[in-house]
């Protein structure tokens, strides 16, 4: 979805992928759609997001999905 929707050149490239992020390192409202979903379990891989409203760079609106690929442990 990204490589059609996004308006990011650099995300677009990437496919979407954005890497690995510890939750310390998301807005609080990513964060907790990615981490306490499930009763606090976390999203599997394969799991997507309902959608987000976060704010853009410029303070505008932004919506977004995330797609979970791969879980790994925590370190």
């Amino acid at each position: 979805l990204s490589e059609l929707y996004t308006q990011d050149a650099e995300l677009k490239k990437r496919k979407g992928d954005l890497g690995w992020y510890k939750r310390s390192q998301m807005s609080p409202d990513v964060a907790e759609a990615i981490f306490d979903a499930n009763n606090g379990k976390g999203l599997n891989a394969g799991d997507y997001t309902s959608v987000i409203t976060t704010a853009n760079y410029d303070g505008s609106p932004d919506y977004v999905v995330f797609y979970v690929d791969e879980v790994r442990p925590a370190f």
